[in-house]
């Protein structure tokens, strides 16, 4: 008896991406969220930070036409070292941006208006705040890593 002929493939299968195990550490407020949606944590998260990282794309990708350059060079600047509370608010860009125009020549070092600016920061809702947040930590971490190179003004790519 003849073996049947396989079906040929028009296309090369692709290899799904491996997953790596991780272990996370959350508080048990997180947990209860986790639980409250769905029985596999990490399918959760998972689902979760696809959808949050899209959601700051996209606010990323918005964000550009808001800020001119040399505004963006001075929020990545004064946001150098910053830690970024986990309740998010316009405030804090908002202060920083503020206090170091008042006190530290901002303004002047990166011929922007100082007081525009605030007030850009300050009309931002959350997602926008939190995307400008993003990519700032984004940039500082890049440079961390060694990424010296990097472009201040396009912290938003």
């Amino acid at each position: 008896m003849k073996k049947p002929t396989p079906t040929p493939v028009l296309a090369p299968r692709k290899k799904a991406a491996l997953k790596r195990p991780i272990s996370i550490t959350l508080d048990p407020a997180m947990i209860a969220e986790l639980d409250a949606r769905a029985d596999n944590r990490s399918e959760r998260i998972t689902m979760d930070l696809t959808r949050y990282y899209r959601l700051l794309e996209e606010e990323r990708s918005a964000l550009r036409a808001h800020f001119l350059p040399a505004e963006l060079c001075a929020i990545i600047d004064v946001q150098n070292g910053h830690w970024y509370a986990p309740r998010l608010s316009h405030h804090e860009i908002t202060a920083n941006i503020e206090d170091a125009c008042r006190l530290d020549g901002l303004a002047e070092k990166w011929s922007i208006d100082g007081p525009a600016l605030g007030a850009k920061l300050t009309a931002l809702d959350l997602w926008q705040i939190t995307a400008l947040a993003d990519a700032t930590e984004r940039f500082w971490h890049a440079v961390g890593e060694g990424d010296h190179q990097r472009d201040p003004a396009r912290a938003l790519d």
